[in-house]
């Protein structure tokens, strides 16, 4: 097929990208494999939104705004069921195991084979994005403050 996995932005050791990049030469994949350490910022959205599927096999986070700007780029996707990534997709996208390589593979698959499931992903990722702004969460804060310091 004509599917390529893209590998954007930085981070883990250089060991770790060698033996992943060893790995795919291993499986005769190396054709297959491009990986971009830096995407200036005028390039991300363009890179989100032809991706078939955008993968989050994250096992840290701290908030996931990838996901929400990946939502809002038109893209489906997949996140791991670690910290916040499951809330912030909303059961939207699928979640996944970060050390289920099975699982992996059929959400992968369904994305790239079932137009269906990749097209409902999509739309309703641009909804929820749409919920998302920064004028929400400004007033969602602000409640939260008053909130907080009527408590007090």
């Amino acid at each position: 097929g004509d599917t390529a996995l893209v590998l954007a932005g930085g981070g883990g050791s250089d060991e770790y990208r060698a033996s992943l990049m060893a790995r795919v030469e291993r499986h005769g994949l190396g054709d297959r494999v491009r990986w971009i350490d830096h995407v200036p910022a005028e390039h991300l959205a363009p890179l989100v939104s032809a991706a078939r599927a955008v993968l989050m096999p994250s096992r840290y986070e701290g908030y996931g705004m990838p996901i929400l700007e990946a939502m809002a780029a038109g893209s489906a996707g997949v996140v791991s069921t670690s910290t916040c990534l499951p809330e912030v997709s909303a059961g939207i996208w699928d979640t996944c195991d970060p050390d289920d390589p099975n699982a992996w593979a059929h959400a992968i698959d369904r994305l790239v084979g079932e137009e269906s499931a990749h097209d409902a992903a999509v739309e309703r990722g641009l909804a929820h994005a749409a919920t998302r702004t920064w004028d929400e969460c400004a007033r969602r804060t602000a409640a939260f403050l008053k909130t907080a310091a009527e408590s007090a």
